[in-house]
């Protein structure tokens, strides 16, 4: 299955933060491992949500009405449970659930990336790969 581009966004900026990490770090602790250069990123903070504002829209629809979650990953219902409770901040000030769910989305910046570590190994570990094939 085709990945969607804010998938292929997340993964961007996941890599970016990847390499990020590495550069940042002082020389002697530089992470060595695909594992220990994930386990420092993939709970940095992420560039934003990386959802589709329909769907984030029905399903904090769902969520503010019924207090119903779609059964998902972990992951994934700790991001959804994260974007509900900025949007409340919002909503509990008279905004409306269109107005506010707008403005968290633009504002970006997401607590993390919300990818299982074993996710994230896997997108580094193919993404080196790909560098390496193309040497």
């Amino acid at each position: 299955m085709p990945k969607s581009s804010l998938q292929l966004q997340r993964r961007r900026d996941f890599l970016r933060a990847c390499e990020a990490t590495v550069a940042n770090a002082p020389l002697h602790q530089r992470p060595a491992t695909v594992e220990s250069i994930v386990s420092r990123t993939v709970n940095s903070t992420a560039p934003g949500y990386y959802v589709e504002f329909d769907t984030a829209r029905k399903v904090l629809y769902t969520y503010f009405s019924r207090g119903t979650l779609p059964a998902t990953t972990p992951h994934r219902r700790a991001m959804w449970q994260e974007l509900a409770q900025r949007v409340d901040r919002y909503r509990e000030r008279g905004w409306t659930l269109t107005d506010a769910l707008t403005r968290v989305l633009s504002e970006g910046s997401a607590s993390s990336f919300f990818m299982a570590e074993s996710t994230a190994c896997r997108e580094l570990r193919s993404h080196r790969r790909s560098l390496l094939n193309k040497k």
